[in-house]
């Protein structure tokens, strides 16, 4: 599968003599430029700074579910605000079908994985049991040189995040999520809305919110991008 996702330089102005030459003064090194990177949609030709993607396993009574998601490059005109937009979703078509989501999982990663993007996998949280299943199952399908294989925002937060506190994260920035595309992804959002209890929501109750939270939170976490969000840590943030 191609990947429909570029990555593009940003131009960078030339060194000027005079930066040269304070270098030069300070006994300093050659001053460079060190390329900024944005990527665009090859189909659609949208603009976005960064890309993630997250997934959950089975649970009570839904399917494993996976999402990618992208954060807009520069602000909407009229609202003001960057965008994070889910390209696409996938739900697996029976309930307990931990390969088939994972496979497609896969060919996301394909479809949308532009160096560095989605480089080594997709976020989510296992337990031991689900952990040790999906790491077998991936080793099984694509060995273990496999370029797939699931990410925990422990590894750069160097912390146990609650569920919580992913949901605290997804509700914070929810007025910036574009589900338009998504409508299974839609339709399980309106479902919490209208009857479960957010705050008391458990991975395994609804995989696809378990999902989105998963790639928001490390969406933003991360900040790979260079724009101003506010200073204090969005792992701190309450339910809105």
């Amino acid at each position: 599968m191609d990947c429909v996702i570029e990555r593009i330089a940003e131009q960078l102005p030339p060194i000027t003599e005079g930066e040269r030459d304070f270098a030069h003064i300070m006994n300093k090194p050659e001053p460079e430029r060190h390329p900024k990177y944005w990527y665009r949609h090859k189909e659609t030709g949208a603009e976005y700074a960064w890309l993630e993607g997250g997934f959950a396993p089975p649970g009570y009574e839904y399917p494993g579910f996976a999402v990618i998601i992208a954060f807009d490059r520069v602000e909407h005109p009229d609202h003001d605000v960057r965008f994070i937009r889910v390209l696409e979703e996938f739900e697996a078509e029976r309930q307990q079908d931990i390969e088939g989501l994972l496979k497609a999982c896969v060919q996301l990663q394909k479809k949308y994985g532009c160096y560095p993007l989605l480089n080594t996998g997709f976020y989510t949280e296992l337990d031991e049991a689900s952990s040790d299943r999906v790491y077998n199952i991936v080793s099984n399908l694509y060995g273990d040189e496999s370029q797939f294989w699931p990410q925990s925002t422990s590894q750069y937060t160097g912390r146990i995040i609650p569920f919580q506190q992913y949901l605290a994260t997804l509700a914070h920035y929810k007025k910036n999520l574009d589900v338009h595309l998504c409508p299974k992804l839609q339709n399980y959002m309106l479902m919490v809305k209208k009857g479960k209890e957010f705050t008391r929501l458990k991975p395994e109750d609804i995989p696809a919110i378990a999902a989105i939270a998963y790639a928001v939170f490390a969406l933003v976490g991360k900040k790979p991008w260079r724009v101003e969000l506010p200073e204090e840590s969005v792992y701190e943030l309450e339910i809105e």
